[in-house]
């Protein structure tokens, strides 16, 4: 389903099932599982059949005993030190398949949060680029889920500012008032940095998110991500309570029809 260019040694993927105009949901491998069990979930009872499959040479795969009999279940880790190249795999495949919508589920180590946190929704989510709130946010933080809005318009501001206007001056004030659209530019990059380092470091043990949320600020590609702050255990409630929010707000399955079979 993929190939590498021997020249710039880029993959390129192909399939015969168009996904434009489709929301791609990415489970990641973090604590507790919760992510891709809640997938799991969603795809057996919905009786989704596979389609394809990405090889990728930085993950490797654990073949374990089948989660729904009609498809074969192949679980795959990133490799140590492969995460980076892995999510960038990832948006190569979103962006050369048109998908709509990044969707991506991780599971974060409650043990670095209050008890407020745990007491409440026990779930945070971060939305990537998106001007709007997408049906998917705003259907979470109706569920009292609270939202990171993360932008990368203050990336581009920088990029084009023109740094040949700066020039030594023995009056700082003298330099801001010549260049007052680069000092903003400036300041409101830093600002983002910091709101993104932030964000970063509030969650723990996710996988590869952090890896997707930066490269995504860096290539300016939305996404939406949802994480719900767990313990390593018996994972099973916190899967079903994941697939019932992903299938409420984006509503993959038919549930009076599912309750009546």
């Amino acid at each position: 389903m993929s190939a590498i260019d021997p020249v710039t040694g880029s993959r390129s993927f192909s399939f015969s099932f168009s996904f434009i105009g489709s929301i791609a949901n990415w489970p990641t491998v973090s604590i507790g599982n919760v992510p891709q069990l809640a997938i799991d979930l969603v795809v057996s009872t919905a009786k989704l059949l596979r389609i394809g499959s990405i090889e990728s040479p930085h993950v490797y795969s654990i073949t374990g005993e089948s989660s729904y009999e009609h498809c074969k279940e192949y679980p795959t880790a990133p490799i140590e030190g492969h995460r980076k190249q892995l999510a960038l795999q990832i948006l190569d495949f979103f962006k050369q398949n048109n998908f709509k919508n990044l969707i991506v589920l991780s599971s974060s180590n409650a043990s670095f949060v209050d008890d407020s946190v745990l007491s409440g929704s026990r779930s945070t989510s971060f939305s990537v680029g998106l001007e709007h709130k997408s049906t998917f946010i705003s259907y979470l933080e109706s569920c009292g889920i609270s939202n990171k809005a993360l932008s990368f318009r203050e990336n581009s501001k920088l990029a084009s500012s023109d740094f040949s206007k700066l020039k030594i001056s023995e009056e700082l004030q003298s330099n801001i008032n010549e260049n007052p659209e680069f000092v903003e530019s400036l300041n409101t990059n830093l600002t983002s940095n910091s709101i993104l380092k932030q964000t970063l470091e509030s969650v723990h043990d996710t996988g590869i998110l952090k890896h997707l949320i930066t490269c995504c600020i860096n290539q300016h590609i939305p996404m939406d991500a949802l994480v719900m702050f767990v313990n390593e255990g018996d994972n099973i409630p916190e899967a079903i309570l994941f697939a019932n929010l992903l299938n409420s707000a984006l509503n993959i399955l038919d549930i009076s029809q599912a309750q009546s079979n």
